[in-house]
């Protein structure tokens, strides 16, 4: 894994720990299930398209792990 991956990696880890803390989540699973519910619905709220917004994450991670 590069360094600019275990970088992303561990920026993701600290905002499903902060999340669980935040929810009394006891599994990263299920804080993560509800995470993108409640990105979701900011989404909704914020006018911005979560699909579309996924879909272009997906792109940029394809990208990121291809060798």
């Amino acid at each position: 894994m590069s360094p600019a991956l275990r970088v992303r990696l561990a920026k993701a880890q600290t905002v499903i720990d902060a999340y669980c803390q935040t929810t009394k989540h006891r599994s990263p699973e299920e804080a993560l299930i509800d995470l993108l519910a409640d990105l979701m619905h900011w989404t909704d709220g914020n006018g911005l398209d979560f699909q579309k917004a996924l879909d272009h994450a997906q792109f940029h991670h394809h990208a990121e792990v291809q060798p």
